[in-house]
């Protein structure tokens, strides 16, 4: 055998070794970059789709406001009303012998803007309608109806407490000035309406309060936003 196949021989192991400690090393660089280029895709994934979560609650917080924020009309009409005027007994010194007038209801329109998406200020103006009997001391045992009307314009604070897709709960409070258009009797009035309220629809919606005050015990009608 000549000396450099023996030598070749001799070599041979550390050769394969070296070659496979190399592949090895290769190997551990190829996985160590794949690993580094996975996380390095994944970071930019997460933050893609942070980017796009933070752009769509901007879009759906600025809708929400917009949807809130804006003026709000309402017309109802209201039964069982109460009043100052309507609870007591008209009678004085210069035109006596009227009853106590029977209210028929009140008409309310009103208006009010949405300063933040659960509190809004708004201004409304309500008539309630009155009807009575009068003694004729002329004729005996005569009576004369008479109608009566009560005007009343109040602010109101509408607070909403709890609001989902088409529905919100709100309460409304409207503390005002009433005036008795009955020319008998010029009178004027501190007035207050107070309910809690149920209102559904997008910009055209219906309305339906439970309450007390001069907008009655029960209230409902119609409202549109822009």
């Amino acid at each position: 055998m000549r000396p450099y196949t023996l030598l070749l021989l001799l070599l041979l192991p550390c050769i394969t070794h070296a070659q496979a400690r190399d592949n090895d090393t290769n190997y551990r660089k190829l996985a160590k970059e794949q690993r580094r280029e996975q996380r390095r895709q994944h970071r930019d994934s997460a933050r893609k789709a942070w980017a796009e979560e933070r752009a769509l609650m901007k879009l759906y917080s600025y809708d929400t406001v917009n949807e809130q924020r804006m003026i709000d009309i309402h017309l109802g009409y209201g039964i069982l009303t109460y009043s100052t005027t309507s609870a007591e007994n008209i009678v004085n010194g210069r035109d006596d012998g009227f009853d106590a007038p029977e209210p028929l209801g009140t008409t309310a329109l009103g208006a009010k803007y949405y300063i933040s998406p659960h509190f809004a200020l708004g201004l409304c103006f309500a008539v309630e309608h009155l009807t009575g009997k009068r003694v004729d001391y002329y004729h005996r045992y005569a009576h004369i109806d008479y109608k009566q009307r009560v005007i009343t314009i109040a602010p109101e604070v509408t607070f909403v407490f709890r609001a989902w897709g088409r529905k919100s709960w709100y309460c409304v409070i409207a503390p005002g000035y009433s005036r008795d258009t009955r020319a008998s009797v010029t009178t004027g009035h501190f007035n207050l309406y107070q309910a809690a309220g149920f209102r559904y629809g997008g910009r055209l919606g219906g309305f339906a309060e439970l309450g007390f005050g001069f907008r009655g015990l029960f209230n409902c009608g119609l409202s549109y936003k822009f």
